[in-house]
């Protein structure tokens, strides 16, 4: 994703929603069935497994 590494913030991605009940994940929607998983520290990134 070319988007994340011009970002400084996680909130700046577009289509970002914080997982409820686990601080520091998020995940991503492509399309109504993909979504990926990301995890944040405040420092790095870490893109987590894609699922339908």
């Amino acid at each position: 994703m070319v988007e994340a590494q011009a970002v400084d913030s996680v909130y700046e991605l577009s289509h970002i929603t914080a997982l409820s009940g686990y601080p520091c994940f998020y995940r991503i929607k492509f399309d109504y069935r993909y979504r990926m998983g990301l995890y944040s520290d405040g420092e790095h990134l870490e893109y987590l497994k894609k699922f339908p």
